[in-house]
């Protein structure tokens, strides 16, 4: 049979049908596109546009990885623009590069279209009631952060640990720049008497936990690389530099923890490192919180004037989406609707845990915790066996500060870094669970050395 039917006989429906699932959606697609191009009166140019779209996407498979690389650097620089037409373009055109990428790992294919049917109902079940353009919106980010992992962890090449941590890097520099120059120049945004600086990032905890991610690749490098580390030491001062200069507080603890995940991992645990490092981040814990901004917010959690304070908003935000949950709290209001005027007018409740009880009710937030905690079992796994174990600690590492984000932030609404984030995991993930032989671009024989335990040793024989 041809490509799309080398199946055996005998094996399960769903399996001999995955690799028609991808070919089908590209030509139902592109055909539902002509048809509406066609009765919107659309150019002729528009119209062969979008029946050549289908091959561009065939074609673009080789370079999906560069490709995704290239959409996180633009999302970046484009996430304050505020216009909703490029970020959805560059959402959708994710989804197109995962589904071009599923094309050829079908393995994947039903869970990815059962989870992309499951987000698009649950938007149906809550734009009556909330709004279709802020559920159906948040369908489309959140299927795009989904095909973001599909991309990393299937598409051809070879990535490497040293390769992640370069993207997050490439992807991080010019917003940390700019906050750097905001700051500097006194042109940051003024929060609760705060100045508080973003770079090209939207908000400036998004950016906080996009600084985070690059101090952790960073720190990364530094650590198990001998390649230019006098360019990494200077890079980690940038990004902590614009770490602090957004002052969020949940962003710092998010860097502290990552760091210490991933200095404590077996994978790579030393002691000399370990001492070293820790007195390294007691330093830089103590300037972001003795710095003007720094103190401002530590301030702003603390002041006794009468005024409600930043946490004292939380909390009673949590208790209003706690109630909206209580009415509907197994299946909830459809995705998206806490983002909605109707809940908290159009505030979001800062805790995600909150948030996705409320609206994917308790099969979601499960289904997700469920995922999650799977996923980190795999990594500790294949960082006990794998010839690159820094690969599953950068993935751990990197959940466990999503997690601890995630208590007092809305971590999986910052596109940005959320995307990033998935990017590192997906990627890591990938590479923990390939044999050594697909590993060439990693350069093992100069890096292994560095690392706490190798394939084969013990801390007492290296």
């Amino acid at each position: 049979m041809g490509r799309f039917g080398d199946v055996a006989r005998g094996e399960p429906l769903t399996t001999r049908l995955a690799p028609y699932v991808t070919p089908t959606a590209l030509v139902l697609g592109a055909s539902l596109g002509i048809f509406v191009a066609w009765r919107a009166d659309a150019s002729p140019v528009v119209i062969l546009a979008i029946a050549a779209l289908p091959l561009a996407l065939l074609f673009s498979y080789r370079v999906a990885l560069g490709a995704l690389t290239v959409i996180l650097v633009a999302r970046a620089l484009l996430d304050d623009v505020g216009n909703q037409l490029v970020t959805g373009g560059l959402a959708a055109a994710v989804v197109a590069l995962a589904i071009v990428v599923l094309g050829r790992s079908p393995t994947w294919v039903p869970a990815f279209f059962a989870l992309a049917a499951y987000v698009i109902v649950s938007a149906w079940a809550g734009s009556g009631a909330h709004g279709a353009s802020f559920t159906y919106a948040e369908a489309l980010r959140s299927i795009s952060c989904a095909a973001v992992v599909v991309v990393a962890a299937k598409a051809p090449g070879r990535p490497t640990v040293r390769s992640v941590a370069h993207v997050t890097q490439a992807i991080a520099l010019v917003p940390a720049l700019l906050a750097i120059f905001q700051a500097a120049t006194g042109t940051a945004s003024v929060n609760n008497g705060a100045m508080r600086a973003s770079g090209t990032l939207a908000h400036e905890n998004s950016a906080a936990m996009l600084f985070a991610l690059a101090n952790l690749a960073t720190f990364v490098l530094l650590l198990d690389s001998r390649r230019r580390r006098w360019l990494h030491a200077g890079l980690l001062g940038v990004f902590l530099t614009a770490q602090i200069a957004t002052g969020s507080i949940g962003g710092l603890v998010a860097a502290v923890v990552m760091a210490l995940t991933y200095l404590t991992s077996s994978a790579v645990r030393r002691a000399d490192r370990v001492l070293l490092s820790t007195l390294g981040l007691a330093l830089a814990v103590y300037a972001a919180t003795t710095s003007r901004v720094g103190a401002q917010r530590l301030a702003e959690y603390s002041q006794s004037s009468g005024e409600e304070t930043s946490l004292a908003w939380r909390v009673q935000a949590w208790e209003h989406v706690l109630a909206f949950w209580r009415s509907n709290p197994v299946w909830g209001n459809g995705i998206g609707s806490t983002t909605s005027p109707t809940v908290l007018g159009g505030h979001i409740p800062h805790n995600e845990y909150v948030r996705l009880l409320a609206e994917l009710g308790v099969v979601g937030l499960a289904g997700i915790l469920v995922v999650t905690a799977l996923t980190a079992r795999s990594l500790v796994r294949s960082g006990r066996v794998s010839s690159t174990p820094a690969a599953s600690a950068f993935a751990l590492a990197t959940l466990a500060g999503l997690a601890v984000n995630a208590l007092a932030a809305n971590t999986m609404m910052y596109t940005v870094a959320f995307c990033t984030a998935l990017y590192i995991v997906g990627a890591c993930w990938r590479i923990s669970h390939q044999t050594e032989g697909d590993q060439t671009g990693e350069d093992l024989a100069r890096i292994e050395r560095r690392w706490a335990t190798a394939p084969g040793q013990t801390p007492t024989n290296r």
